[in-house]
């Protein structure tokens, strides 16, 4: 659907193109009859009826092979098909018109008119993307009936795209350092602000597209906004190439290709800023952009995070931890513009022993290309005595903030998992958390060995273990045990002492670090059961 740009004048020319393709695929004679079936009378009545009326009329085509019309085509693949004169003649025709080769009929001086350098021009809109079909279709002309001059003027006219003209400028995006560089390209441009004017300079190179190309008088603008002289499309580049390899036969021979053309990388790919809405001590409020600014090649992107570092110092003086720290969203740009809201995460410990933490902003499922937006809070709850413990100063991702958007590596931002921009703070190492516990067996529960005594497992889970070399079990403060590889545990069998038919157990579990860390878990606490003691039995005799 063209959406009212690209509206074909008809579709006669499109069923015949169909139709030459599908009897060269098939070998079918029932296309070509399709095409130029006549009746009784003389008349055409195939799809050929469009521009041909009777047998006793001739057609003269003005175009090219375009967007609009492929008569031009039509009749490249149809005259080697039927031999037909009125099929070559057409075919023919057109090239001498667009080409200034004498015609055929000495007579007829029809001929398309040129710039003063000797450019092809039928439409001033992508007048190259014409002129390159033009081509195209003269060396097709001259893989059936050599027609040398038809291959000089091609070629002349491809020397003139390429930069030899009055601008010396080559209309191929990338070939060299005449090119034209500000194609009409979204995407190459990659304006995060939807404006052909920002940023002033594409950030990617649309290697190998034509640009619109020149007026009548030679003339062209690159300017990115001008559509008529630097839009860049498919059909643009479709004739351009088939002209292309029409030249690379017939002057390409022992010529090595590029192995590989030069890659753009992104100088910033993704990047985070951030600016100050409101602090005091009671509330830090601040608002966070976090932008995709992929370009080479522009993606959407739908796993990224953020994390924002501060310090709780102040309020760990005052007995407080981070469970007294409360979270609020005031505006979440991905749940008004996309409808899926941005999961604020945390807080996390990232250096719990000196009271640094983060709040992660999670965009995970979101796909987005451009920038989001969120506005929160870190908002301390009060004291015992009824006052707030809060310095924004302190935090590490807090430092260089103002009231207006600025770039920040303070605030880290991840696709998926990896680091894509800013800087993580330092932080002491992570302390593990332990805990301990009886396979099989509630704390409090009571264990019965009345029956004989067997060994029991204790467990260690160990969150953060990524430094820990061992794990040391106690029961009532004896080493029983040690582990050194997760998941942790050790068996350990119960010991009766003298009479006693119960025993309380105190389970504990130390996580040792590399770097001699030691963590040790609260208290688990069971009970063994034992059998009764017998009284001691002497007999005399």
């Amino acid at each position: 659907f063209s959406g009212g740009f690209y509206n074909s004048s008809y579709d006669d020319d499109e069923m015949s193109w169909a139709a030459v393709w599908l009897n060269i695929c098939t070998g079918k004679e029932s296309y070509i009859d399709d095409i130029c079936h006549i009746d009784s009378q003389g008349n055409y009545t195939g799809y050929m009826k469009q521009i041909i009326k009777t047998t006793s009329s001739t057609w003269q085509n003005i175009w090219v092979h375009s967007w609009d019309t492929v008569w031009g085509g039509v009749f490249a693949k149809l005259a080697p098909i039927t031999d037909d004169p009125l099929h070559w003649y057409i075919f023919r025709w057109n090239l001498e018109y667009w080409s200034g080769v004498q015609h055929e009929n000495s007579a007829d001086s029809t001929y398309l008119e040129k710039t003063p350098a000797g450019f092809s021009v039928i439409s001033t809109w992508g007048s190259a993307r014409y002129n390159a079909a033009a081509q195209m279709c003269a060396l097709v002309y001259n893989k059936y009936d050599k027609e040398q001059r038809f291959v000089e003027w091609a070629k002349s006219q491809m020397d003139y795209i390429l930069g030899d003209n009055p601008m010396h400028r080559c209309y191929e995006v990338g070939y060299d350092e005449t090119s034209a560089v500000e194609p009409h390209h979204r995407a190459s441009h990659g304006s995060l602000t939807n404006s052909m004017e920002d940023p002033v300079d594409a950030k990617h190179v649309l290697y190998g597209a034509l640009v619109g190309g020149p007026d009548f008088d030679d003339y062209h603008e690159d300017d990115r906004t001008n559509y008529v002289y630097n839009e860049v499309a498919i059909d643009y580049n479709a004739g351009f190439v088939g002209a292309l390899a029409g030249i690379y036969e017939q002057y390409g021979k022992g010529q090595e290709t590029l192995k590989e053309l030069p890659q753009d990388n992104d100088e910033h790919a993704f990047f985070v800023e951030g600016k100050m809405e409101q602090e005091n001590a009671e509330r830090t409020q601040l608002t966070v952009r976090v932008t995709n600014d992929t370009a080479c090649y522009p993606r959407r992107v739908g796993n990224l995070s953020a994390r924002y570092f501060f310090d709780i110092s102040e309020m760990a003086a005052k007995k407080q931890s981070i469970k007294d720290l409360n979270l609020a969203v005031m505006y979440d740009e991905a749940l008004t513009v996309d409808g899926k809201g941005t999961k604020v995460n945390g807080p996390y410990a990232w250096d719990e022993e000196n009271n640094i933490y983060y709040v992660e902003l999670n965009w995970t499922g979101d796909f987005f290309h451009g920038d989001r937006e969120i506005h929160f809070a870190l908002v301390p709850q009060l004291d015992s005595e009824w006052k707030p413990n809060w310095d924004p100063t302190n935090d590490y991702s807090r430092e260089g903030l103002t009231d207006d958007f600025a770039r920040t590596d303070k605030i880290t931002l991840y696709e998926g998992d990896k680091l894509v921009w800013g800087e993580e703070p330092g932080r002491g190492e992570v302390k593990p958390a332990v805990s301990a516990s009886v396979a099989n067996t509630k704390a409090g529960d009571e264990l019965d060995f009345t029956e004989g005594v067997t060994p029991i497992t204790l467990n260690a889970d160990v969150k953060n273990n990524e430094n820990v070399d061992k794990v040391e079990f106690y029961v009532n403060d004896e080493k029983v045990g040690v582990a050194t590889k997760a998941p942790y545990s050790v068996e350990y069998t119960p010991v009766q002492e003298g009479d006693e038919e119960t025993k309380d157990l105190v389970i504990t579990a130390k996580a040792i670090t590399s770097s001699g860390i030691e963590v040790t878990s609260k208290a688990y606490q069971i009970t063994a059961r034992f059998e009764k003691a017998q009284a001691s039995v002497i007999t005399i005799t």
